[in-house]
């Protein structure tokens, strides 16, 4: 009789921690962060000095390919829990978009462009996430050249040196680029996707039901060898 009181105690309490688990990651709640971002050129790979958002390459004879970035001026990313781990929130966003405006030449060529991408975080809800408000959250960096498979027909392709990065903060934030290799077709614009995570701490209580369960498996290893 005491054996079957004991084993249902332990049951039931085993039980009530699953539920304040359960009930945790249930109450996750979206994480929103306001951003911009800019993005400068330069000729040279310590961004110095830089050309701004755009920048001519090359020469009106022997054709040439103006090469701009749009940048976002004001985003918002909502990041949601994902059903695998309800403690990952993410979001998928962008973070920008480079154009060409190119004339196409056989004899077109350009040294390496190097770009610089920023992106800074003005608020988040709840408040506090990554670097804090109007504070530079994440610096990207990579370079440009002409398409390897087409050069004559002014395509640039695009490379991220730099395409993670992780902004430390309650939680951190990360941001990866989607694509971190791409080309860009003269004259159509390609934009840069990024991945924006979030991975927030258990809540207390889930923190709490995890230590009930674990005295209680220590428990039974006791009661085992007492019975035994």
């Amino acid at each position: 009789m005491l054996r079957d009181i004991k084993k249902s105690a332990v049951l039931s309490a085993a039980a009530v921690g699953l539920a304040v688990l359960g009930l945790g990651s249930s109450a996750r709640a979206n994480l929103l962060i306001d951003y911009y971002t800019t993005g400068s050129f330069s000729y040279s790979a310590t961004g110095s000095p830089s050309l701004g958002n755009s920048a001519m390459i090359g020469n009106p004879t022997d054709g040439y390919s103006k090469i701009s970035f749009g940048a976002i001026a004001s985003g918002t990313a909502d990041l949601t829990p994902e059903p695998a781990s309800p403690y990952i929130l993410e979001d998928d966003e962008s973070l920008g978009t480079f154009s060409t405006t190119s004339t196409a030449s056989s004899d077109q060529t350009f040294n390496t462009l190097y770009f610089t991408l920023d992106v800074y975080q003005t608020s988040s809800t709840p408040p506090g996430v990554g670097a804090g408000p109007g504070a530079l959250a994440a610096t990207l960096n990579g370079y440009l050249t002409l398409s390897p498979t087409n050069p004559a027909a002014g395509n640039v392709s695009v490379v991220f040196t730099t395409s993670t990065v992780t902004i430390p903060g309650s939680p951190a934030v990360s941001y990866s680029v989607d694509d971190p290799s791409f080309t860009i077709n003269n004259n159509i614009g390609s934009t840069v996707d990024a991945t924006i995570t979030a991975a927030v701490p258990l809540p207390a209580s889930a923190g709490t039901a995890a230590a009930l369960l674990g005295c209680l498996g220590a428990f039974s290893v006791i009661r085992r060898r007492v019975m035994a």
